[in-house]
């Protein structure tokens, strides 16, 4: 009897580990961005659920990443649509997104790219007379840290 539940133990945790390996691979190609198409199959029912809800999770992750790129599109066209210059920072006042009017205004080319430059080190640094102008006094940069709107009409950019 001892014999046969240490064998039976043994081809259980080959089992199990079989199983674990096929839902550690399916995740792991979920989180890379890889979404399957078919579920592994164990001998498992619950590792089958499993698999079946990490299955429908990337469908869904699918569906929000096209929503979300048909979303992108359409912010683009109404960026693009304007003739002003329009750009986005991050809390560290790095550029998140331009338009073209932006990279035109500023005389960037196509190839060159704003995404994750300082905008106020590349557009805001110096006064009107010449002197530098640190981040730190900057009305601007101070209002955004405060979470503020701000209307300056005489800065020089």
């Amino acid at each position: 009897a001892l014999l046969s539940g240490v064998i039976l133990s043994i081809f259980m945790v080959g089992k199990l580990s079989a199983a674990f390996d096929s839902l550690n691979a399916l995740a792991g190609d979920i989180a890379i961005g890889k979404l399957p198409a078919a579920l592994p199959k164990t001998a498992i029912s619950e590792f089958n659920l499993l698999s079946k809800n990490l299955l429908h999770m990337s469908d869904v992750l699918l569906l929000r990443e096209n929503e979300l790129t048909e979303s992108e599109g359409q912010l683009r066209l109404i960026l693009d649509s304007t003739g002003e210059a329009i750009y986005g920072i991050d809390h560290k006042g790095k550029c998140t997104f331009y338009n073209t009017a932006c990279q035109e205004i500023l005389g960037y080319d196509q190839e060159q790219n704003l995404h994750g430059k300082n905008m106020h080190d590349l557009i805001h640094h110096t006064r009107k007379d010449g002197t530098p102008y640190p981040v730190e006094e900057c009305p601007t940069c101070k209002a955004f840290k405060r979470h503020e709107n701000s209307h300056i009409t005489d800065e020089l950019f």
